[in-house]
């Protein structure tokens, strides 16, 4: 639009030129259309502008983290007369990061068209994407002036973690074991439970004698064996520390990813294992900690959007300053704790509650030395590329 304006401008010099130089009706005609021009051409697109119409269409859409998201803007043209050139800009910003960008659209309409336009965005953070069209405007056949609608349009898009088919991680014996007082059993493994029955099957070598359901046995003529229950603590909760950096580097950034695609994978995970659980964090904006109980996916998916919702900390460990004011809160047999930073407060922790707390610790570069190394066990995470780390990998 500019370069239009600086070419009018020369044209209109030139006219004016002309018009000293040779006084006559011809000359006064290309000044006088030079001169009235912009206005004809402003009242042209401010009545047009009115009649063009934008929707941001994000339903159904769900991202994740480096793949491609398709967004669809519908244009409108409710007028009957042309609309040379019609200027969106589509602003992204996202939730976690004072990081911003903005695309400029551009499309001609005809007489009562309307099209959609798609735009494939690849996120580079996890967490709510917010678009905004932040403006319209129509454009005259030269661009030299515009009319500007008076619309703003706002919807977010979720970005999740991109989770491979298969991470290859599976869960020991003793992470899944619990208690004595056990009141549920796995329904995928059979175990040395003789209180619960996981299946009756037939006798094989090396059955014990004990185990034999004699009744059913002399009824089928077979002998037949009652399989042990394997116990399981579903009792296990996973605790996420939303701290970063106030300076939001790259590396900054990248840890803040790594943690909540951590999150994300190990709840995902727990779930295809079968196995409830509670997902905590702290919603700085908010003030408080907050938790949501994880049954199935759809369940995950609420609370990872409201985990987003929320805002960053970066002057203290929030989540790891909970636990440690009142540990006996948690209540959980297994605790997950997903950080990007190693901070002593956890030192401050009970014994009991430290020995049943599994640290994920993600980080980009060489890891921190801490004191909190000898008293957990820690499983390093690289932030900038976290799926590698979970292949094989046993809780």
């Amino acid at each position: 639009m500019r370069r239009s304006r600086i070419t009018y401008g020369v044209l209109c010099l030139v006219m004016v030129w002309f018009f000293i130089m040779y006084q006559n009706y011809v000359s006064f005609l290309g000044l006088g259309f030079c001169l009235v021009l912009p206005l004809g051409l402003f009242l042209y697109v401010n009545a047009l502008r009115e009649q063009v119409r934008v929707w941001l269409d994000t339903r159904d859409v769900l991202g994740n983290r480096g793949r491609d998201i398709p967004i669809k803007l519908q244009v409108s043209n409710d007028s009957k007369m042309a609309m040379p050139f019609v200027e969106i800009t589509l602003q992204i910003k996202y939730g976690f990061y004072a990081e911003e960008k903005t695309l400029l659209l551009e499309v001609p309409l005809k007489p009562k068209e309307k099209r959609i336009l798609q735009v494939d965005l690849q996120p580079m953070h996890v967490g709510n994407l917010q678009l905004k069209v932040g403006r319209i405007r129509v454009l005259d056949f030269f661009r030299l002036t515009a009319g500007r609608a008076r619309k703003t349009l706002i919807n977010t898009v979720t970005v999740l973690p991109y989770v491979p088919d298969s991470l290859g991680m599976h869960l020991s014996d003793d992470f899944l074991r619990s208690s004595d007082d056990v009141t549920h059993f796995s329904p995928y493994k059979p175990g040395d439970d003789a209180s619960e029955t996981f299946v009756i099957r037939e006798y094989r070598p090396g059955d014990k004698m004990h185990r034999i359901h004699w009744k059913l046995s002399a009824k089928t003529s077979d002998v037949m064996v009652r399989q042990a229950s394997f116990p399981i603590e579903n009792s296990v909760a996973i605790y996420t520390e939303l701290y970063c950096p106030a300076r939001y580097t790259p590396d900054d950034k990248s840890c803040v990813d790594g943690v909540l695609e951590t999150t994300y994978m190990m709840s995902l995970f727990l779930l295809q294992s079968g196995i409830e659980h509670q997902l905590h964090w702290f919603d700085h904006a908010g003030g408080g900690p907050c938790s949501a109980e994880i049954a199935d996916e759809g369940d995950l998916f609420a609370a990872m959007s409201e985990m987003f919702t929320g805002s960053l900390y970066w002057e203290t460990p929030l989540m790891a300053k909970e636990m440690v004011k009142d540990p006996a809160r948690v209540q959980a047999n297994r605790v997950l704790y997903i950080t990007p930073k190693l901070f002593e407060e956890l030192d401050n922790l009970p014994y009991s509650l430290q020995r049943k707390t599994v640290m994920f610790y993600c980080h980009v570069g060489q890891p921190e030395d801490s004191p909190v190394w000898d008293r957990y066990r820690i499983i390093e995470i690289d932030a900038a590329d976290p799926q590698p780390d979970f292949m094989d990998l046993v809780l």
